[in-house]
């Protein structure tokens, strides 16, 4: 028997059996108060019903027959000359018929109930097992977007280590010795040719700013050490110098620690965005926003710039779309989720948010 679905447990046969029964003598009774009514036999049909719903055919078709035999004692007496009589044993043929032909249809109802019960049932089971499956490779695709986030920060992490420890040292060796050379030469008296020296140490210190620069981009190192909203703030200064944009970090909650692929993927996309409120804004003030709460993290990014339309903003062949996608394909992968406020003229509004395990002392 499979499982009902949309019932209660059906109560016990002696108990069906009873209740019929006492229905079946209620009805008598009523219909012996009563008197001849055409329209009274349709009243036998309730416990006929009871017994074919709950105990089947046969039972249904014995409480028929009772039934029958019921509603017979009481008409003769009241209405026929002799139970004999042809209109009579017509009459009680028909009741009969009528009684046995409704404990039929009512069992039949009742096996196509459990059919279709039995059907729902195992097409729920298999929606169950489809969202399971879902569900579990939904858990295996973020579990590998971590992975590969992981192995990106470790690469650019090493990138950005070779950067620093050999072509930022070098550069900077190479400084030290004009600077040697150029004092060298000032003290034997050969000033007026030091130009060449300065301006060399010109082109030097814009090559290790650049390096410096590109090390920051490859693999913010602050992020490790200080946390993402310092990180923010170090990025919001260089960027006002660049741009000569207002960009502000407020923080509201605790601080929690993060893992480093969620650090640094949030700290991206909020690079991104700022680039772009410079780039399509053109903006003059940016505001970022970091709300924590438990085990999550909102940031959002409001600039005053002209604003645009979403539907086609977020086209992938659009200019901005293209950085937009990126932020949104990644919050997705994570678990996260991406969310775009603007209209023309109004500035916009960008809000990312993100649930996160606490990361391991």
């Amino acid at each position: 028997m499979p499982k009902r679905l949309f019932q209660l447990h059906s109560p016990p046969r002696w108990v069906v059996a009873t209740l019929g029964l006492v229905l079946l003598s209620l009805v008598g009774y009523i219909d012996k108060l009563t008197g001849p009514q055409l329209f009274f036999s349709v009243f036998y049909l309730i416990p006929i019903a009871v017994f074919a719903w709950h105990l089947g055919r046969l039972p249904g078709c014995v409480m028929a027959m009772a039934a029958t035999v019921v509603w017979g004692y009481l008409n003769p007496v009241r209405g026929y000359e002799s139970p004999f009589h042809l209109l009579f044993c017509w009459n009680t043929f028909v009741r009969f018929s009528s009684f046995v032909v409704v404990a039929l249809l009512v069992d039949a109802c009742h096996r196509l109930s459990i059919k279709v019960e039995s059907l729902v049932a195992q097409q729920t089971a298999v929606l169950t097992a489809e969202l399971a499956h879902r569900r579990e490779a939904e858990e295996a695709i973020h579990n590998l977007a971590a992975q590969l986030s992981v192995a990106e920060d470790a690469e650019r992490k090493r990138l950005a280590q070779d950067i620093h420890d050999t072509l930022g040292q070098n550069l900077t060796a190479l400084k030290l010795s004009l600077q040697a050379a150029a004092a060298g030469r000032a003290v034997t008296g050969a000033g007026a040719g030091l130009e060449p020296f300065q301006g060399s140490l010109h082109i030097l210190d814009s090559l290790i700013e650049q390096t410096r620069s590109l090390t920051f981009d490859l693999y913010p190192a602050m992020l490790e050490d200080l946390g993402l909203a310092p990180t923010l703030r170090r990025h919001a200064e260089q960027f006002c110098v660049q741009t000569a944009i207002r960009a502000s970090v407020t923080e509201v909650g605790a601080p929690q620690p993060l893992p480093s692929y969620i650090a640094t993927s949030m700290f991206r996309a909020t690079k991104e965005l700022m680039n772009n409120a410079a780039k399509h804004g053109p903006a003059k003030e940016i505001l970022i926003s970091l709300r924590w709460r438990t085990n999550g993290l909102r940031i959002v990014v409001d600039d005053d710039g002209k604003g645009f339309d979403t539907q086609t903003a977020l086209q992938p062949q659009s200019r901005r779309g293209l950085g937009l996608a990126w932020i949104s394909e990644r919050l997705n992968s994570l678990g996260g989720q991406f969310l775009v406020e603007s209209s023309p003229d109004s500035g916009s509004r960008v809000i990312l948010d993100i649930a996160f395990a606490p990361r391991g002392d």
